[in-house]
């Protein structure tokens, strides 16, 4: 009996040590950099220091953790007892409701308001339709300006190609519902899967020098009709 219980103990030692070896092996040592700009060394046992320190900001203080990204786009968060960890990246995935809960039905006018007053249709466009919230997702990216991505800086990404776009593009496909193109008159009409949470209708349009982005949301349980106008978008300038 006594050398039953000291092989159990002995076994439940080696899957604890092998379990604590292949987490520290799963950290791989990197850089990154933080979101007040300053370069640290993650280390593969969970540690982390400075590399280069630009703020004044003494991140071992604070009492949350705070956001750093690496060269793979990866986040993770920083703790103040010189920990870090993988951040894990909320799943964007949409599951399209079952058909015989029925359809509704989105209305579509959208224009663009010029200086002069004069209302340009947004002829021509197209535009996604997300079933779920992609804010969250972006949110785990950093911008050209280090801050986490909006929708507007999401666009810019998009439109450009800047970095992580084609990362951005492989996250975002399975949120996608479907999409529409408004006509030459800037309408459009079309049918959506009846859901008890909201779509999401992105897009852009360029009129002269003005830029307009949308990301509206709109209810998914019943019919309705929507403006997209410089009122209602993320940003027109």
């Amino acid at each position: 009996m006594k050398k039953l219980i000291l092989l159990a103990f002995l076994l439940l030692a080696t899957l604890s040590t092998f379990a604590q070896t292949q987490t520290t092996q799963s950290l791989e040592a990197r850089t990154a950099i933080t979101q007040l700009g300053d370069e640290i060394n993650l280390k593969s046992d969970g540690t982390w220091t400075y590399k280069v320190r630009r703020s004044p900001v003494d991140y071992s203080s604070s009492s949350n953790p705070l956001k750093a990204m690496d060269n793979t786009s990866e986040i993770v968060d920083v703790y103040k007892d010189g920990i870090w960890k993988l951040v894990v990246r909320p799943s964007l995935a949409y599951n399209p409701p079952n058909p015989s809960l029925g359809t509704i039905t989105v209305q579509i006018q959208a224009g663009v308001v010029m200086k002069s007053g004069d209302v340009k249709p947004v002829a021509r466009t197209e535009f996604l339709v997300f079933g779920v919230d992609i804010s969250p997702g972006l949110a785990t990216f950093r911008g050209e300006d280090g801050k986490p991505l909006d929708i507007f800086h999401f666009y810019l990404t998009r439109q450009f190609g800047l970095k992580d776009s084609s990362t951005i593009g492989e996250m975002i496909k399975p949120a996608i519902a479907g999409s529409f193109t408004t006509n030459f008159s800037g309408e459009s009409s079309f049918n959506l899967p009846l859901q008890k949470s909201p779509y999401y209708i992105f897009g852009s349009y360029d009129v002269g020098r003005s830029t307009c982005v949308w990301y509206l949301q709109i209810n998914g349980d019943r019919s309705g009709s929507y403006i997209m106008d410089n009122k209602t978008s993320d940003y027109c300038s």
